[in-house]
């Protein structure tokens, strides 16, 4: 299925038939436009955030589309682990993690120094990779899920797993055409890319 976030006419995230195109359901609980929308990696819950005066992050079950709880907070950019056991979202420059199961907060990162832009679990669920925009010091860092310690940080506005979790591509949004390829255990760089142009990156399958 494709999982989409709402609109200010139409505020409840969807969850479509990418075969048939047809709708599947609604998460409805929001009152203002949705910001993020996550899958955990098993398919069976759904996470939603938004950042204006609504101020809910919501869990939901996929397959019933019932709304397991809101943890009460606005949130940007937000993740949940593989398993779906902890959802990861930016709170301005710093990250907070939950428990799912609980609700209960179990740590709030920083590091950045300017507003969050990526929040992306490792395909293990091991790690976290977080990223920053805006102001001189942009940033993606890699966290230990378990621990909350740093492990690399690398230069840029974005990143994103490869496929296997061993590798991160990192990119500028603004102000750089390279995108950069980097062992995500030792940090070594491995190599670059020119693109021609700022932006996003992804792996393919």
């Amino acid at each position: 299925g494709l999982l989409t976030g709402g609109t200010h006419a139409d505020v409840a995230p969807k969850l479509w038939n990418t075969d048939t195109g047809g709708l599947i359901r609604n998460f409805t609980g929001h009152t203002l436009a949705v910001s993020a929308v996550a899958l955990s990696g098993d398919l069976s819950k759904v996470l939603t955030t938004s950042q204006m005066r609504d101020g809910k992050m919501n869990l939901w079950e996929t397959p019933t589309g019932a709304l397991i709880r809101s943890f009460g907070e606005s949130a940007g950019p937000a993740a949940l682990s593989p398993n779906g056991s902890i959802a990861a979202a930016g709170h301005g420059d710093k990250i907070k993690l939950w428990d799912t199961a609980t609700g209960a907060a179990i740590r709030e990162l920083t590091g950045h120094s300017s507003n969050i832009s990526v929040v992306e679990f490792s395909p293990d669920g091991m790690t976290l990779l977080t990223a920053s925009i805006g102001g001189p010091n942009q940033t993606v860092i890699l966290w230990n899920v378990a621990t909350g310690a740093q492990l690399q940080s690398f230069p840029g506005s974005g990143g994103t797993f490869s496929p296997d979790g061993m590798r991160v591509l990192t990119w500028w949004d603004f102000g750089g055409d390279t995108k950069t390829l980097w062992d995500a255990a030792t940090g070594a760089q491995l190599r670059q890319y020119t693109s021609g142009k700022p932006g996003k990156a992804a792996f393919s399958d």
